[in-house]
């Protein structure tokens, strides 16, 4: 039997992935498509149009984007049809966003014994993901893991398309599907919707500055802390500050 390949949110989770005992090849997905142009399809106009978004005229940035992001997606053009594909992605609109595109990629080369692995679920910062998992932790959510279905395939296929089209309507309709492989799937597009409609992160940032704070490490804490389902890291707050500060 072919050894499981874990398509991992990140490098902070494929570090900690090493102290797990878990078998199988890993794949690293780095991509950011919760900013940036995503409307052609995943073909190389699309990569050619996020290689030149995020290394911003760097053709250092540009070179490690299709060796270091691109690249890992192209491994799952190598994995075998029968192959055990468990995707580890969290919750919030960030991960999301990639779990769609990656669910899409796998339809693509025909891989359907595809898993969601999921985080523990907790009540207090329930959008951290797999923070503070440790080895053993992620062994109970990989013993967890769940299969996607028919429905799945199409559900993830669905809400890609509804995103990169930017079509709102759509993605609003397809969040109220149940499935336990996308878990808080309403309240995340919900996120979406008003980041479109009424520019919900950046009125979120807005009232975090008339409170006075003016450090960028406490204005993130802050924006974490109440918009934590969008999981915007320190570049995509810092990109809405200076539209809010021209």
């Amino acid at each position: 039997m072919n050894n499981p390949t874990h398509i991992l949110t990140g490098d902070c989770l494929a570090e900690d992935f090493r102290n797990a005992r878990i078998e199988g090849e890993v794949i690293v997905c780095r991509e950011c498509l919760v900013e940036g142009p995503v409307d052609a399809t995943p073909d190389a106009s699309f990569w050619e149009s996020r290689a030149r978004f995020l290394s911003r005229g760097s053709e250092e940035r540009r070179e490690f984007y299709f060796r270091a992001v691109k690249g890992e997606f192209d491994k799952i053009a190598a994995i075998d049809r029968d192959a055990e594909v468990c995707l580890w992605f969290e919750h919030d609109l960030f991960c999301q966003v990639n779990y769609w595109l990656t669910i899409d990629l796998l339809i693509k080369h025909d891989l359907r014994n595809v898993y969601r692995v999921s985080p523990q679920t907790v009540t207090e910062g329930k959008w951290d993901g797999f923070c503070n998992h440790t080895g053993l932790d992620l062994e109970v959510c990989y013993a967890n893991k769940v299969k996607f279905t028919r429905g799945d395939f199409t559900l993830g296929e669905n809400l890609w398309q509804a995103y990169r089209e930017g079509d709102i309507v759509a993605l609003a309709t397809h969040s109220r599907s149940l499935s336990p492989c996308f878990p808080r799937l309403e309240e995340v597009c919900k996120a979406e919707v008003e980041r479109k409609r009424s520019s919900r992160p950046q009125k979120a940032l807005e009232e975090i500055l008339s409170k006075g704070y003016t450090s960028f490490s406490d204005i993130f804490h802050e924006f974490k802390s109440k918009e934590g389902i969008y999981g915007f890291g320190d570049e995509q707050v810092s990109h809405i500050l200076k539209g809010i500060r021209r």
